[in-house]
């Protein structure tokens, strides 16, 4: 499946969700892996550091929306530690972890909670009434 192999959630999937000790363990595909990568190298690598040029955040010196809806995908592939080779968007990514709304957002359990196959009700507890939090973006 070419859309769930690459981009972000194919690295995270395969490499995090998949990864041996857990319930997925059997599916994990270095192929789906290998294929993640070499997407982001050559689309989102270039796109990603292009937009942020020397600015803090997506849109200039300001954590925005565009962040949050860009952090999805940066607190999946921190987690996998993709930016370890990318200097820029892990300062990036480190921006965006301080922010005291990302932490609500998307906080460490998540990736222990909510992983395939998906069915720890704690998942949903962790998610419960976030709609009702105040964002409080820092400026």
């Amino acid at each position: 499946c070419r859309a769930c192999c690459e981009g972000p959630g194919g690295l995270y999937v395969h490499a995090w969700e998949f990864r041996p000790g857990t319930a997925g363990e059997g599916r994990q595909s270095k192929a789906a892996i290998e294929a993640s990568k070499t997407w982001l190298d050559s689309h989102f690598v270039p796109f990603l550091t292009r937009e942020l040029e020397d600015r803090q955040f997506l849109l200039g010196e300001w954590f925005t929306a565009a962040d949050i809806v860009m952090g999805w995908e940066i607190m999946l592939l921190g987690q996998v530690g993709f930016f370890q080779e990318y200097p820029v968007l892990q300062a990036y990514h480190d921006r965006l972890a301080a922010q005291s709304s990302w932490k609500r957002t998307y906080p460490r359990e998540i990736h222990t909670l909510c992983i395939w196959p998906h069915t720890d009700g704690r998942c949903k507890e962790l998610h419960q009434g976030l709609n009702e939090v105040p964002l409080n973006v820092e400026l």
